[in-house]
């Protein structure tokens, strides 16, 4: 099998692994972990916060209330990371077909990030309301402009020809 046979066969596995595997787990993650945790940490504090589904079960609105008024202040949807920003620069940089250290790279990324803003978000639902800020702009600017980026800076070197990549070993 040639290279581009090769790749071909890769994105079809790993566009096949997201929707039938990596999905569905990102939705389990969500509807019994993610949720639950996060209205447990809200709990007593209905007056500062209340939870709400969204259209799909990968994600949940959580409204910011005022607590003298009653009335919403703010709204976050959180959604089980890993998603579209995780399998898009993925495919396409397997398309590319670089070598392994910006996959590694933006998967290294990816995760870290999404840990990260989990455990922000639950932060933000114990008090430090500040938090869910900085959790949106970890889940909506910060790994889709990370992968993103990985995605336009491969191209364009690759466009260029430039044969030798960041963290590619020389042939000696």
């Amino acid at each position: 099998m040639n290279k581009i046979s090769t790749r071909i066969i890769l994105v079809i596995v790993v566009a096949a692994v997201y929707l039938l595997v990596w999905r569905p787990l990102r939705v389990t993650i969500n509807v019994n972990v993610i949720q639950p945790v996060s209205e447990s940490i809200i709990e007593g504090s209905e007056d500062r916060f209340q939870t709400r589904p969204t259209s799909k079960p990968i994600s949940f609105h959580l409204d910011v209330l005022d607590s003298e008024t009653g009335r919403r202040q703010n709204t976050f949807v959180f959604g089980t990371p890993w998603g579209f920003y995780l399998v898009f620069p993925l495919i396409v940089l397997l398309l590319l077909d670089r070598g392994w250290f910006f996959i590694n790279l933006h998967l290294g990324v990816q995760f870290v990030v999404g840990f990260v803003a989990i455990l922000l978000f639950w932060g933000g639902l114990a008090g430090f309301v500040s938090l869910l800020h900085i959790t949106k702009m970890l889940v909506m600017y910060v790994n889709p402009g990370f992968g993103l980026m990985l995605v336009m800076l491969l191209a364009i070197r690759r466009f260029k020809g430039e044969d030798k990549i960041i963290g590619e070993q020389s042939g000696g």
